[in-house]
């Protein structure tokens, strides 16, 4: 048998073996439950008791304990749940606050009573939490969402970045001019976002939705290690989420928080005459009337006079020109409106269908989550809104069969910034970013708008069969769509002055030619640059979106606990995901058109096998995955054509792209060195598919050229990982974490320019880049206590990358062998230290004042970020070989929330006051240089005026140069003041 065929049958020769060889086995879709496993014994002789009953109370689920008094659930939701164990002659016990979390076995010993009368109450104990999970064998974060609740937090991204290793920021491109959210887990974007076992992860947006609604959130993790073979399509981490589902009581909860009005960055109002070089320069006394305040028409001596006197269009005084301009330039409120964030719930049985006999257990769960929060500055839109909302309905036709059918809309209105119109803006400092681009400040029809949408719907069927056999079944669909366009012309102010009207609405496209209306392209005449602009209140919206995804996932996945020490797990998945994309610039005057078109449908199908080999002094989690991918479509086999033009593009040379095949070991091991600590390791391959705009998106230019060629016979992009790891409990209180990491990758993408014999230059993409990563981090945590509980953590790597190859390729062999290969980067250390602490009172703690106690239920809950600024090159002189020499001043932020829970007739109730920024720290923002793209003599001048000891981002020393109060306010430099969130929470 050749390694050929092996290859191309191996994944169907291992399903059938694996399906075959389990006859006791079940399904289970990935990342979305735990196990429960221990040992009943006599309290009193330690004796195992064969066929005890244990039960998880208000579900289906259970199992009895064998000769040897173990025993063990599987399959479990993650979510916190009480047990109940009996047996005859034996008084039951009820262990409350059983926690289970995704992909872990959680180990509860159970110790019953004899008792010869029935006592008929059972004996209620809560469970202890293990500290130290010693059956995981990578690096992960369970996130405990009552500490989520009680943290000082607008979003799920923000929990994100109290996670070490973790960062969720906007991240800028100088080349690009694009300022974009990325999610970053230890140096790496390669991050998959499972909900409820599906990877919602995306492709036209490379990447995955994590504005999720904290009210519908009943477990979520954070794998930043290792993770095992069922998760495919990523390489450096996961995110995994499980939504609540309804119960057989009613539950509901309600949210609310506002911020008030506040501007949302240091320094005045933008638009205050005495802080805007503009209005100084053209809207006071001496620009009307110069020195000596007096108008003489024989002798101009001011901007406006001068203006008056070359006028041969309007006719215009000085003062009736200065009121023109004065009314093109006048203030846009912003910061005049609160932020707030509505986040409520309520699940339970469904009314009227849900109490039907042939329609009985069927319970719905719904969320939903709006938030309105103001722009740093206004833009086409002054805010952004976002609303999301979830629904699930679950139902139980029989005790061991459930479906679940749940869906999840959303919608985005906002801006776009000038060169990205697939990114909707929402923080203050991509808001700003856009105010390097001239006309921004004072025209809202600069930037186009932004209406997205997402909608999802998913289908899953549970049926147990025994209580070592059930299978699973999900399907899953998400439709993404954008509308991405100019503000319409829907009239407005105008303004009529000798006859001539200024119009101030937003007009579709550009201005191609000079109207009544271009008044300011006259200043050009006398001083004020336009940089080809006209002064027209807005039109000016280039970008274009209108691209649409339909991306649909199914799995089925297969479990078999073959006995107390081997778990095995298999699964298929199968992904197919319909890309259209249609997006870019389009500008009327000066003519551009950089459009970005494709529609492919790739398909992706994989296989995955996995043991879990449970022994009292070792846990290993071996694996192995298969991944096939087809992305049905061709690739363009020469570079060198003449024919990359709209006229000819048809013809051009293409051959199909073959499908990609790939094998994924992966190898996690646990060590418990006693019951309190563990060595772990983990290793792994792992691939992810390119960026799909390197792979299909072509861009044309608005001379019909075709500039940039995507490569779609890419190769996968690969990382293979390495983790060595130590946790410790100290007491019962305390867990210490450490871990170093490597992450050797390659076939990262690079762009080349390639020139052809005939001077036609083209940018395409080969698998060219590589990079390693070498990190460690380490936690103190700790999550029990009345008092005081908390974490301290600290992460810290050094990323080295590089090019092989050329930069530019002639079809000249010749000329090919004088073009310079690229070299290694030098390596950036980046660090980060995190601070969360909680300080509370217990309930029912504190004396009575009047009846009650006002000193309980309090908490205060403090976070802290310290990270490591951005390192970069500064190179004014060229120097060969200096790369990322400087760095950037370390970030900090400091966040508070002081809450007092209390209930009232049974519905608890809590109010809190979240302070973000407590110090009111200022912080240059790290992206000077691209906020003064284009004005780059600002910065080198910024640059230069730093001394010895200094750092970037410094500004307090008398001696340093700041950019100079111009085209861009200075205020805008210095974001996120201190701000106030306040709040109201209830709950049933």
């Amino acid at each position: 048998m050749t390694i050929k065929f092996l290859k191309r049958n191996a994944m169907i020769l291992v399903s059938v073996i694996l399906f075959f060889s389990l006859s006791d086995t079940q399904f289970l879709f990935a990342g979305s439950t735990g196990k429960i496993a221990g040992k009943i014994v006599d309290a009193k002789t330690g004796e195992p008791l064969i066929g005890a009953n244990i039960i998880i109370v208000g579900t289906q689920l259970g199992a009895s304990s064998d000769v040897s008094g173990r025993y063990y659930i599987i399959g479990v939701p993650a979510g916190t749940y009480s047990l109940k164990a009996s047996y005859i002659g034996y008084q039951p016990l009820v262990m409350t606050q059983v926690v289970v979390t995704l992909d872990h076995t959680t180990e509860l010993n159970i110790k019953l009573e004899p008792s010869n009368v029935q006592l008929g109450k059972e004996v209620v104990v809560v469970a202890k939490r293990e500290a130290i999970q010693l059956d995981v064998s990578s690096s992960k974060q369970d996130i405990n969402l009552s500490n989520v609740n009680n943290a000082p937090l607008q979003d799920f991204n923000d929990m994100l970045n109290l996670q070490p290793g973790v960062i969720f920021q906007n991240t800028s491109n100088d080349v690009s001019e694009q300022m974009t959210p990325t999610l970053t887990i230890r140096g790496g974007t390669s991050v998959g976002v499972f909900v409820d076992g599906m990877n919602v992860t995306e492709g036209i947006y490379s990447g995955s939705i994590t504005n999720f609604n904290l009210s519908e959130l009943k477990a979520a993790e954070i794998l930043t290690g290792g993770f095992s073979a069922e998760y495919g399509n990523i390489r450096s981490g996961v995110i995994n989420v499980v939504t609540k589902e309804g119960e057989s009581q009613y539950h509901a909860s309600l949210d609310y928080k506002v911020s008030p009005a506040h501007l949302k960055h240091f320094g005045p109002n933008i638009y205050d005459p005495q802080f805007a070089p503009e209005w100084q320069l053209y809207g006071t006394n001496a620009a009307l009337y110069g020195p000596d305040g007096k108008h003489d028409p024989n002798n101009p001596d001011s901007y406006w006079e001068l203006f008056s006197k070359f006028d041969t269009v309007y006719h215009f005084t000085p003062e009736q020109a200065q009121k023109v301009w004065e009314w093109q330039h006048r203030a846009r409120n912003y910061g005049n409106k609160p932020d707030y964030i509505i986040d409520g719930s309520l699940g339970g049985p469904l009314p009227v269908l849900g109490q039907l006999d042939i329609i009985n257990n069927l319970n719905f769960f719904s969320s939903i989550r709006y938030e309105y929060n103001m722009l740093a500055i206004p833009l086409s839109r002054d805010h952004y809104t976002d609303l999301n909302w979830f629904w699930k309905l679950t139902y139980h036709p029989i005790g061991s069969l459930k479906i679940n059918v749940q869906g999840n809309y959303q919608e985005n209105f906002s801006s776009v910034a000038y060169n990205t119109p697939e990114v909707s803006i929402s923080t203050p400092i991509q808001a700003v970013y856009c105010l390097q681009y001239y006309g921004t400040k004072y025209y809202d029809g600069q930037q186009s708008v932004a209406d997205r949408y997402r909608n999802q719907i998913g289908f899953s069927l549970n049926h147990i069969l025994s209580r070592s056999t059930y299978y699973d079944l999900r399907v899953n669909y998400l439709l993404r769509r954008s509308f991405v366009y100019p503000m319409p012309y829907t009239g407005g102010p105008t303004l009529t002055i000798n006859g001539f009207t200024f119009d101030a609405s937003p007009q579709q496209g550009w201005i191609a030619t000079p109207t009544e209306r271009d008044f300011g392209n006259r200043e050009s005449d006398f001083g004020l640059s336009t940089q080809g602009y006209f002064f027209t209140m807005g039109g000016q919206g280039k970008q274009r979106d209108f691209s649409r995804e339909g991306l649909l996932t199914s799995r089925l996945d297969l479990v078999s606990q073959l006995n107390d020490f081997h778990q095995l797990k298999t699964g298929l998945q199968f992904t197919y995901d319909d890309l259209n994309e249609n997006d870019g610039i389009v500008q009327y005057s000066p003519p551009l058109v950089k459009m970005n078109l494709f529609h492919v449908i790739p398909l992706i199908a994989s296989y995955y096998a996995e043991d879990k080999i449970e022994f009292q002094g070792m846990i290993a989690n071996l694996g192995v995955r298969f991944d096939y991918t087809n992305r049905r479509t061709s690739y363009f086999s020469n570079i060198y054509s003449s024919d990359f033009n709209t006229d000819s593009i048809n013809v051009a040379e293409k051959s199909k792209v073959r499908p990609f095949f790939y094998i994924s070991p992966r190898i996690g091991i646990s060590h418990p060195i006693s019951t309190k600590s563990k060595l772990f390791f983990n290793y792994g391959h792992f691939y992810s598919e390119p960026n799909v705009d390197m792979l299909y998106s072509l861009r044309q230019r608005e001379t019909g050229v075709y500039d940039i060629i995507p490569n779609s016979d890419l190769k996968p992009e690969r990382t293979i990982a390495y983790e060595l790891g130590f946790e410790q409990q100290f007491g019962n209180y305390y867990l210490f974490h450490i871990s170093a990491y490597y992450r050797d990758i390659t076939s990262q993408i690079k762009s080349v320019q390639y020139v052809s014999n005939a001077g036609n230059i083209v940018t395409s993409y080969t698998n060219d880049n590589y990079a390693d990563v070498r990190g460690f981090e380490a936690i103190f945590e700790k999550n029990i206590g009345d008092f005081i509980t908390g974490s301290l953590s600290y992460d810290y790597y050094v990323m080295s990358s590089g090019n092989v190859g050329y930069d530019i390729v002639y079809q000249n062999v010749l000329q090919t062998s004088q073009a310079t290969t690229s070299n290694l980067s030098t390596p950036g250390a980046n660090y980060t230290l995190l601070a969360n602490v909680t300080f509370s009172s217990p309930k029912d703690w504190g004396p009575r004042i009047y009846g009650e106690q006002i000193f309980s239920d309090w908490r205060l809950n403090i976070t802290h970020e310290l990270r490591s600024g951005e390192t970069f090159t500064w190179n004014p002189n060229n120097l060969p070989g200096v790369q990322n020499n400087v760095r950037w001043r370390d970030y900090q932020h400091t966040n508070l929330r002081l809450s007092k829970n209390f209930t009232v007739r049974g519905v608890g109730f809590e109010a809190y006051m979240e302070v973000i920024n407590v110090f009111n720290r200022k912080e240059l923002t790290h992206y000077l240089r691209s906020l003064l793209l284009p004005n780059l003599k600002d910065w080198e001048n910024y640059m230069n005026s730093l001394r010895p000891g200094d750092r970037p981002g410094d500004y307090k020393q008398s001696y340093i140069v700041l950019p100079p109060a111009g085209d861009f306010p200075t205020q805008l430099l210095f974001l996120n003041p201190r701000s106030y969130y306040f709040g109201i929470r209830l709950s049933f």
